[in-house]
């Protein structure tokens, strides 16, 4: 698995199609975030905070250690994503495209919003 550390942000502004990369440490708070596609990534200790998701897709994708708080997810795609010990304020999950398929071990889910949302499974 490749690894992106939190020097290597400018190389990511190339690449639209991501698969087996390992993200370090990387700092995108606040940053707008669009027409993204991550496969089999993991993304460890990396803070997403305030950052505006536009059309992006994570499949199959493990978040280890992130701040995602107030993270708006505009239309992107979680399938089975898995989040371990994160923090995950104040997401709208209903701004997600459907379906959704997520694992939460460990992380803190306050003031989430899940409304009409299939939730078997998480």
């Amino acid at each position: 698995m490749k690894n992106y550390s939190k020097d290597k942000n400018a190389r990511m502004k190339r690449i639209r199609h991501l698969e087996q990369r390992e993200f370090c440490e990387l700092d995108l708070s606040d940053k707008k975030i669009a027409d993204w596609s991550f496969s089999s990534c993991k993304f460890i200790k990396c803070n997403f905070s305030g950052a505006k998701l536009h059309k992006c897709q994570f499949d199959s994708c493990e978040f280890i250690g992130c701040d995602a708080s107030n993270v708006t997810l505009g239309r992107s795609q979680f399938i089975d994503v898995r989040f371990n010990e994160c923090k995950l304020l104040g997401l709208d999950w209903n701004e997600a495209a459907s379906p959704l398929k997520l694992a939460f071990h460990k992380s803190r889910l306050d003031y989430n919003v899940f409304t009409n949302r299939n939730l078997v499974g998480l």
